[in-house]
């Protein structure tokens, strides 16, 4: 405001001088023509007010253009010391926006690795409670088989068919109950790894190859952003293919036919190697969400609800790291994080 000023008034002094100028060399054309017109001789005393007038108006233009040039150099000097101050605030508020980046990013960090350490708190009480369950239920289990046993062998042929069909249904549901329970402990307990050396380039691809049928089949387009950086890494090839697996045979069962597509991307980062996998389905609802990794939860008509709970436990036993985003109607992002050999 202060610069306006003294800018605003240096211009109006130096147009105040600039007229004053006009003024004085006008009237003093005029008195001159006066005196040219009459032929007569100027006196001492018009001469004594001509000069005093002449003397006036130019000090007067000397103290408006002193005035302006004080003024120019008071808003000069104003603006300076501003634009200085403004500078200094403009570094304050980049250095502040920059800590508070930073601490977003610190902070943002912190909350994905505590909904990590929460989900791998979460995985270890899942397999300690699915361990107890299945001591608990294998045990009455046994009895059941052992009891049935023992019926066939004391009828030993005296049996009539409804009781051979009674029987046949207890031990192919007894079989059935102990499929799951071993189904249950394979996706939540921590395994042997046979680790080979092996690109994570390749590994995607030698799993695709694995469900190009059914690509073809539901015309489902997959693009590929690979790195192309050194993406090594030591796993369990067999386990690890059986993780991605799953997670692609999500993706697919979750988009329509003849307009899925299905992103895979890798890049490496800090020495560790993540791959995504995204699709263009129908998203998982924020309820759902939280649920995704426990056993036997799903959305779907069919399956067991184990498959990506043995992701997540083949991920960690390769002391990984995976993440999921999603939103209802924009579809689902998986990611997989593992060290670099």
């Amino acid at each position: 405001m202060r610069i306006r000023v003294g800018y605003g008034t240096a211009f109006s002094l130096l147009l105040m001088s600039y007229l004053l100028t006009l003024y004085a060399n006008s009237e003093l054309l005029k008195a001159a023509r006066l005196v040219g017109y009459s032929n007569r001789v100027i006196t001492q005393s018009e001469m004594t007010a001509m000069t005093v007038r002449y003397h006036l108006l130019n000090n007067l233009i000397f103290i408006s253009i002193g005035m302006a040039v004080l003024m120019a150099v008071f808003a000069y000097f104003t603006y300076s010391r501003e634009n200085k101050a403004r500078r200094i605030a403009d570094r304050r508020i980049a250095v502040y926006q920059q800590q508070l980046q930073e601490r977003i990013e610190d902070l943002d960090t912190a909350n994905k690795q505590l909904v990590q350490m929460r989900s791998v708190e979460k995985f270890a009480v899942t397999g300690r409670i699915a361990r107890t369950i299945a001591h608990e239920v294998r045990n009455p289990l046994t009895n059941i088989n052992l009891a049935m046993e023992q019926l066939q062998a004391e009828l030993n042929g005296s049996a009539t068919g409804s009781i051979h069909v009674l029987l046949g249904m207890i031990g192919r549901n007894s079989d059935r109950i102990n499929l799951l329970i071993t189904d249950l402990l394979n996706s939540t307990k921590f395994t042997d790894l046979r680790y080979q050396r092996i690109t994570l380039n390749q590994l995607l691809d030698d799993t695709l190859e694995l469900v190009k049928d059914r690509l073809k089949l539901n015309n489902i387009q997959v693009i590929k952003a690979y790195t192309e950086d050194k993406c090594d890494i030591s796993v369990d090839v067999k386990r690890m293919k059986i993780a991605l697996l799953n997670i692609i045979v999500n993706a697919l069962e979750a988009m329509n036919p003849d307009k899925g597509i299905l992103q895979l991307k890798t890049t490496t980062n800090d020495h560790k190697c993540l791959v995504t996998i995204a699709d263009n389905g129908p998203g998982i609802d924020e309820d759902s969400l939280s649920k995704v990794f426990e056993p036997y939860f799903t959305s779907k008509s069919t399956g067991t609800g184990l498959g990506l709970t043995n992701t997540q436990n083949i991920v960690l036993n390769h002391n990984g790291v995976i993440g999921l985003e999603s939103k209802k109607g924009a579809g689902t992002t998986f990611s997989i994080q593992l060290e670099l050999c």
